[in-house]
């Protein structure tokens, strides 16, 4: 590993290692954002909507289905950054002059 870091570094330049960053870690906040507040919201509706599967909020149907919910959610949300992200990531670097592709 470290010798991979140590080529990428020479040969690419020491911001090659940070390509793609920016991306991810938006993607990142979105996904554990997105995640956190829908599977609050579950905790607190679903008894009331399904009383008989959910009796209370800390049940551990309640939270096996809000996190389900949750997670179902949470990645519909971020599939389209995700693409965004991989392309930016193995995005080719442009020569000198040339705009970057995306």
């Amino acid at each position: 590993v470290l010798d991979c870091v140590v080529r990428v570094a020479k040969e690419e330049g020491p911001t090659a290692l940070w390509r793609g960053c920016g991306p991810t870690v938006i993607r990142a906040m979105l996904l554990s954002s997105s995640t956190l507040g829908i599977y609050s919201e579950c905790k607190e509706r679903l008894p009331a909507l399904m009383p008989f599967l959910c009796p209370k909020a800390d049940s551990a149907t309640t939270m096996m289905i809000g996190t389900t919910l949750s997670s179902l959610a949470a990645n519909l949300l971020c599939t389209p950054f995700d693409v965004v992200k991989s392309r930016i990531q193995q995005m080719p670097v442009p020569v000198a002059g040339q705009p970057p592709m995306y």
